[in-house]
């Protein structure tokens, strides 16, 4: 694969992560079947329901350890577009949110298993993994270094890393897996951050380059990272 095909695939994945970030935030699926029944005026039978929240809680298990790895594969895709530009913090501030997303994938499966850690260390590795993209953004914001969207990387990656500085900070409005938000709020905050990604990833395929005959995949080798 060229550098410029894997930039361009890295951007979708991160508009392809915006969607499946809110659908994780999709609510319990006999909350969502009620509604929906009640709307209709529908009664509700044993096997619509089951089959409901067995398709619901598939989607809200997998989507979230989906939108960890594509936005990892975005973080990539910026610093082999972008990093350069932006500088050696901003490169390295990218590689720290790519770890950050490793580690969540990791931690994801470990709250699934039942550790009672497992939630809180997600919320931290999703944290570093943002918190890269944030650091990132603030380079771009100085330097300028992205053709179009500067503001982009900071919009989208603000969100998380305050959340957990929050519930750290004020931990008596915080339980212990984290904080306490109303779900208007809560989907608000989802929303934004998945819709800032989306506007990032668009803007990155959008902006690679013409491909030039030496393009090939050796120009993503660690060593460039």
């Amino acid at each position: 694969m060229s550098r410029a095909k894997f930039i361009r695939l890295s951007g979708w994945g991160l508009v392809l992560a915006a969607i499946f970030l809110l659908f994780s935030w999709l609510p319990d699926a006999k909350v969502m079947l009620n509604g929906v029944h009640q709307a209709f005026e529908a009664p509700a039978t044993s096997a619509q329901y089951n089959l409901f929240q067995s398709l619901i809680e598939s989607l809200r298990s997998l989507s979230f350890p989906v939108a960890i790895l594509f936005i990892a594969l975005g973080l990539v895709g910026l610093h082999a577009r972008h990093g350069e530009q932006a500088g050696f913090m901003a490169k390295k501030a990218l590689m720290v949110g790519v770890a950050g997303g490793a580690a969540g994938c990791i931690t994801y499966g470990l709250m699934l298993a039942g550790f009672v850690t497992g939630r809180p260390l997600l919320n931290i590795s999703m944290a570093f993994m943002f918190a890269g993209l944030f650091i990132f953004g603030l380079a771009t914001l100085w330097k300028k270094s992205m053709p179009r969207g500067n503001g982009l990387p900071v919009l989208a990656g603000v969100w998380w890393p305050a959340l957990v500085i929050q519930a750290y900070l004020f931990p008596q409005i915080s339980r212990p897996l984290g904080p306490v938000f109303p779900a208007w709020l809560s989907f608000t905050i989802f929303f934004a951050m998945s819709f800032f990604l989306a506007w990032l990833g668009y803007v990155l395929q959008a902006d690679v380059p013409n491909e030039r005959p030496d393009d090939n995949p050796s120009d993503l080798a660690p060593q460039t990272l």
